[in-house]
């Protein structure tokens, strides 16, 4: 089971929002703020993993009564709980309205309704009727930095896939929301020690020797991970293999050995992105769909253009939804359907000018495009131009857009470039007086 479709009608900051989801793998991109780990959110409450986190409304006072409430939308009328002439929707609240905010529609061909009821108060959901249910999970923007704590002890069968990821799992979200998460007694400080832990089971326990017999569920887990991390790694790293030096899990490398707790940043976060997939689809099937919000936090830009395409060859039979701002990731993978969420005004009924988001499909010719042109076509920012550059090449060219086209404005345009040490940039600034 994949998901097929989201669509998201005049609710928090989308106007009109459809989306057709690539059965490998759909990438969103757009501003911060433009919903993009909303619609994870959304996507995510079908999940049978899911532990998501309710939304916030927004706390209104009306102008003329002084009356208190909240709005379940951010900029539409609907969901505002007074009347135009500042009365307060008393009918409606005792009657509990449901509000239809959007679809999402499975590969089964069934559709499932998100809706939304007003209630006062700061927290609510979105409620999924005829949901189908998805294997899959989500994978949250931030990753836990290493934090060394000690292995002290092992379960006598090994950890098993499932038990594995919920391990992980759970330890991750007790880390992200900064309280404790204690197991059997002892405090987890963050995910990497469950890793290690699970890491050494599945080596001790998942072969034969000659005193004890290997646990089924084990058989070749470890092996099976290390040859994925060899996939997956950078070759500027020269990863080699895993080692348990008990109690500790070793990174050999062509350019040394490391304690898996020190490892970088960005190697930890390549880490344990694999971890939580390879778990989950050991635990539950091949076939599973993953949710990955900003792939790229702590990832050097040449680990970017590689992650995510080695990512999907990985792992065939997974539906990949990915939010990212970076250029890199966005067309990393040629199969895929990528939507740049914008930001576009248009007139409500009173006349009066908004700024919703709407969702527009990216043609990327091949997905050819080079970075500093998504960055400028897709998030209106230019990668290649400094952004004191910027400020006074715009003041440079719009001088000169007053004068006509001359060999000597031509001349007198350089020199200039030249004087602001920005002579570079002379067939920007030529591009944007010819436009103008």
């Amino acid at each position: 089971m994949q998901f097929k479709k989201i669509s998201i009608n005049q609710w928090r900051q989308f106007r009109e929002v459809n989306i057709e989801l690539h059965p490998r793998l759909t990438i969103l991109t757009g501003p911060n703020g433009s919903g993009k780990s909303t619609l994870l959110s959304l996507l995510e409450r079908s999940m049978t993993s899911s532990h998501h986190e309710p939304f916030l409304a927004t706390p209104v006072n009306d102008k003329k009564t002084g009356a208190s409430g909240f709005s379940l939308g951010t900029i539409f009328a609907r969901f505002n709980p007074f009347t135009k002439n500042g009365e307060k929707k008393e009918e409606k609240k005792k009657l509990n309205v449901q509000h239809d905010i959007g679809t999402i529609a499975y590969d089964s061909g069934s559709v499932a309704k998100l809706s939304i009821f007003d209630e006062s108060a700061l927290k609510y959901e979105v409620n999924l009727s005829d949901a189908e249910k998805i294997i899959g999970f989500k994978i949250a923007s931030h990753r836990a930095l290493p934090r060394y704590q000690e292995v002290q002890s092992l379960p006598v069968s090994g950890i098993k896939p499932k038990e594995a990821f919920e391990y992980f799992y759970t330890s991750q979200k007790h880390y992200q929301r900064g309280d404790q998460y204690y197991r059997e007694g002892r405090t987890v400080c963050n995910p990497i020690a469950p890793m290690k832990e699970t890491l050494i089971g599945f080596a001790a326990f998942g072969a034969d020797n000659a005193h004890l017999k290997a646990v089924p569920e084990l058989v070749g887990l470890y092996d099976k991970f290390e040859k994925l991390l060899s996939d997956l790694l950078p070759e500027e790293i020269g990863f080699q293999r895993l080692e348990v030096r008990s109690p500790e899990i070793v990174v050999v490398s062509r350019t040394g050995e490391f304690p898996i707790d020190s490892a970088s940043g960005g190697l930890m976060s390549l880490i344990q992105t694999a971890w939580q997939i390879f778990l989950y689809t050991k635990a539950h099937g091949e076939t599973a769909v993953v949710l990955i919000d900003e792939p790229e936090n702590h990832l050097h830009p040449s680990l970017q253009r590689d992650f995510l395409g080695n990512l999907v060859m990985a792992f065939p039979n997974v539906q990949f939804i990915v939010a990212t701002h970076s250029p890199f990731v966005i067309t990393s993978v040629k199969e895929s359907k990528v939507y740049a969420l914008r930001y576009s005004i248009f007139k409500e009924e009173t006349n009066e000018s908004r700024s919703a988001v709407t969702a527009e499909e990216i043609d990327f010719v091949s997905k050819a495009r080079t970075a500093d042109k998504i960055l400028d076509d897709v998030l209106g920012v230019s990668v290649t131009i400094p952004i004191w550059a910027e400020r006074d090449l715009i003041q440079i060219a719009n001088n000169f857009e007053r004068a006509a086209l001359s060999k000597e404005s031509i001349d007198n345009l350089r020199a200039e470039l030249r004087s602001a040490g920005l002579s570079e940039f002379f067939p920007e600034v030529m591009g944007r007086i010819v436009r103008d």
